[in-house]
């Protein structure tokens, strides 16, 4: 078992299909937060380069009537 990196919850390794439902692989899901981590997940994370990282700026819009 190891802590979820979103809330802190518990993982346990769980079974998974595919799209196409034929191949079965492992994932750890949080009992919680229901937070899922796969092997594309893992990869897609290593790959993530902080340079790479847009920046939003966030607007807020008021409205008058």
């Amino acid at each position: 078992m190891m802590p979820c990196r979103r809330c802190s919850g518990m993982m346990i390794k769980d079974r998974a299909l595919d799209e196409i439902g034929r191949a079965e692989h492992f994932i750890w899901r949080c009992i919680l937060c229901g937070d899922i981590i796969d092997p594309i997940i893992l990869i897609n994370r290593a790959n993530f380069s902080p340079s790479k990282k847009k920046s939003y700026v966030r607007r807020t819009v008021l409205w008058s009537v």
